[in-house]
């Protein structure tokens, strides 16, 4: 039974002898166009062979960032996006980022499985951050409640929790982010119909007597009012309010 192949951007057993008074290390490797080559390094000892030889490997496939699954933990997922956000952001981003997701996100979010980070877990998170409270003594003696975490600190940690589960998404770990708003729907007007009129007059204001009903023709045919036209109607309107 043939031995099942190498995963991808990795590589099997470093085995080092010596050749002609010098060290050499090989092993084979499976590089990401599929194709397992052997790839061999010298050295003065072993040591430097073999340590030459796992350079050589990190430098052929870089940093490989592992695949997460819906096992992965949330702290996983956090450790690829972060990853990104530091070849993408500032480093002041990345500060204020690596703060809040240490500070609140990891602690309680950090050993949930990527399958547990339903709309539920998620927003029970973030109904606790706004809930939580912090007691201030004014300079009168009188103390008060404020809320601990401000708009702004949540806003920031949504934003952070939303990217994290949006990098689980792309591993399809997830199916959908949970942070992703639904659209909402809302109730669609039917159409005017021919014989239907529109309940009041013709660019009338308040008060005034209810004039012949548009029907669909006469709107369509009725030249788009400008705003000299408005504005002429409303300076006649407010002059009939102060009488």
């Amino acid at each position: 039974m043939a031995r099942p192949p190498l995963a991808l951007g990795h590589h099997g057993t470093i085995t080092t002898k010596r050749e002609d008074g010098r060290r050499v290390s090989r092993c084979r490797v499976r590089d990401l166009d599929g194709v397992t080559r052997r790839v061999a390094r010298w050295g003065t000892s072993k040591a430097g062979a073999q340590r030459a030889l796992q350079d050589d490997l990190r430098r052929r496939h870089g940093e490989r960032v592992e695949a997460l699954r819906m096992n992965s933990r949330f702290r996983d997922a956090a450790d690829v996006w972060l990853k990104k956000i530091a070849e993408k952001r500032a480093d002041s981003t990345l500060d204020i980022y690596t703060h809040w997701l240490t500070k609140l996100a990891l602690p309680q979010l950090g050993e949930l499985r990527l399958g547990e980070c339903d709309v539920a877990n998620i927003d029970a998170f973030f109904s606790r951050l706004q809930r939580a409270r912090r007691t201030v003594t004014h300079e009168d003696g009188t103390t008060s409640e404020k809320p601990r975490y401000s708009a702004n600190s949540r806003r920031t940690v949504r934003s952070i929790v939303s990217g994290i589960l949006q990098q689980a998404v792309l591993h399809q770990a997830i199916a959908t982010n949970p942070r992703t708003p639904a659209p909402l729907l809302r109730p669609r007007h039917p159409p005017l119909s021919a014989g239907r009129a529109l309940p009041h007059g013709d660019l009338g204001c308040p008060g005034d007597a209810a004039g012949p009903p548009l029907s669909l023709e006469r709107v369509r045919s009725t030249p788009r009012p400008s705003w000299r036209m408005w504005s002429s109607r409303w300076r006649h309107c407010c002059r009939r309010a102060r009488r």
